[in-house]
């Protein structure tokens, strides 16, 4: 199973846009890699996922115009992987001079027309046959960790910057077959959310929400990222669980500013279990405003909301982790074991210990 990069233990399999490289770099030597999942029809670049090593502006230039022609693609594409010198390729290429190039290649499986696709070069020597076969069954292995869900009513998705859907898991295409407005309303909710709680929003920062799509109510956490600095190149990764059982309202748009920061806030920092000064001082608002403000607008308190957002987590921990109770209770913010299960038993009604026998459904 592929690490996880959230404090709530949320696996992401591409954010940070570096950790495919640095475990096929263990295994094949290299100076340069590319890896995304390009339409060979019209590639770009917001599917690109990772890259490492010095890439120039002509990458966008050969998605646009080289990829298609390419040797070194069309012979990956027959046979899964390919070999060439740069010199072979002619001038048509963005990698430096003087290199060994291989490529792996392997068809999406819900999208005949993408294809997963690894470029690797380096300058010390030919790529060997068993180099060539650690290549193609890393970029396989990708693909099955990021398609293989373990988790039932989660899902996971790959957004081009123009809203594209670059890949899904298997059991989420099939859900957007049957609800095909689903996503449109989804992305709609999410280009609204984002800016107005994350003005400033970073890329390969995770961050969550939780709205109702199609009459779900949905958890959404989601990370902008690029492999590349270039216009167009950002992508967003989204998962999705079905949310079930929860209390915590399904919020959209909210136009006041620093009822919205105020929600970004609580759902950031929840473990450290701010206080009313602490997220009124964040908002820049007086705590009995701000108090007020809040539970007209969200219809619940701050305090009320914050605990919400944390049995939230720490319901889904208890299902989908084997962490001791005080180890959940600690990274949720609660005080201790005991704080955690009294919160737990009044909200839930049932101990932690028994949610977590019973294997309750939802988030």
């Amino acid at each position: 199973m592929m690490a996880s990069d959230s404090k709530i233990g949320v696996v992401m399999p591409w954010a940070g846009n570096g950790r495919f490289c640095t475990a096929l770099a263990e295994h094949v030597p290299f100076d340069v890699a590319c890896v995304g999942i390009l339409d060979e029809h019209r590639p770009q670049v917001d599917e690109l996922f990772a890259m490492r090593g010095l890439f120039s502006q002509g990458l966008s230039q050969w998605l646009g115009s080289g990829f298609r022609r390419s040797s070194l693609y069309s012979q990956a594409k027959r046979y899964g992987w390919s070999t060439a010198d740069t010199a072979d390729l002619g001038g048509d290429h963005f990698l430096p001079a003087n290199c060994h190039v291989a490529m792996a290649a392997h068809s999406a499986a819900w999208n005949n027309q993408r294809w997963w696709s690894l470029i690797l070069a380096r300058q010390s020597q030919a790529f060997t046959s068993l180099e060539r076969q650690k290549t193609l069954l890393m970029l396989r292995i990708w693909q099955v960790g990021y398609d293989q869900i373990d988790e039932s009513g989660m899902g996971r998705l790959l957004i081009g910057h123009d809203d594209r859907l670059l890949h899904a898991d298997p059991q989420s295409e099939m859900l957007f077959l049957q609800n095909p407005s689903m996503l449109e309303q989804l992305l709609s909710l999410l280009h609204v959310i984002v800016p107005e709680r994350w003005p400033t929003l970073r890329d390969g920062q995770m961050h969550d929400f939780v709205v109702r799509v199609a009459g779900r109510m949905c958890w959404v956490q989601f990370a902008r990222d690029r492999a590349i600095n270039a216009k167009g190149s950002e992508h967003w990764n989204l998962e999705i669980r079905t949310a079930l059982d929860e209390r915590i309202p399904a919020i959209g748009s909210v136009p006041d500013k620093r009822i919205a920061h105020a929600l970004a806030y609580l759902h950031d920092c929840y473990d450290r279990s701010p206080n009313l000064a602490q997220i009124a001082t964040f908002v820049d608002a007086s705590p009995f405003h701000f108090h007020r403000l809040f539970s007209k607008t969200i219809g619940i308190s701050p305090k009320r909301y914050l605990q919400l957002k944390q049995l939230q987590v720490a319901k889904w921990l208890l299902r989908t982790t084997h962490e001791p109770i005080g180890a959940i209770a600690g990274r949720t913010g609660f005080r201790g074991r005991g704080h955690f299960a009294s919160a737990f038993h009044r909200s839930v009604g049932v101990r932690p210990s028994e949610y977590r026998e019973q294997g309750w459904a939802g988030c």
